[in-house]
């Protein structure tokens, strides 16, 4: 008897014995050499979608929302959200296809930074906090002209999400 398999892809056949390789259906084949006898089976390979299936449901369940993440973490989560979907929505997807997307998923998921909105910026010299203004003296005999006061900053809360802080004068005649 010669076994045969109309796609390897999906199952292989060595001595009758059959090994699913991917999802999908195919025929199994058993001729005789002799005689032209053959019989056929169809064989149909089921993938597992449980772990794309709990994971989409975990991530849909906790109805995140866009505007509470950084840009630069939500577009990989919405991408994979969205892959995620699509192989979901396939009957019998590849396995490969719903490992890859599962664990894409869950990689967004666990890689999303949260958007901290800032409270407040204070203004700080010598490493406290002003009030409303930063007075500086300069001596009657010297030259006021070119001097100048280092001023730093703090954002609050300290762990807010922020790209830079620009600094501006109420009067540039002074500052």
């Amino acid at each position: 008897v010669v076994w045969k398999t109309t796609d390897p892809d999906v199952a292989t056949v060595e001595n009758g014995v059959v090994t699913f390789v991917e999802a999908g259906t195919c025929q199994i084949i058993a001729s005789t050499l002799y005689g032209g006898y053959s019989a056929t089976c169809e064989v149909t390979v089921t993938s597992d979608p449980t772990p794309l299936q709990e994971v989409y449901a975990m991530t849909t369940a906790l109805n995140l929302k866009q505007e509470e993440y950084t840009v630069e973490s939500w577009g990989p989560y919405a991408e994979a959200y969205a892959n995620a979907a699509k192989v979901l929505a396939v009957q019998n997807p590849k396995q490969r296809d719903i490992n890859a997307a599962s664990q894409a998923l869950w990689d967004a998921y666990n890689n999303l930074e949260k958007y901290i909105k800032i409270q407040n910026v204070l203004i700080t010299y010598n490493g406290n906090d002003t009030i409303t203004h930063v007075t500086q003296g300069v001596g009657l005999a010297a030259n006021y002209t070119n001097s100048s006061v280092a001023l730093g900053y703090r954002i609050l809360p300290s762990n807010a999400t922020w790209a830079s802080v620009s600094w501006s004068s109420s009067n540039s005649s002074v500052a």
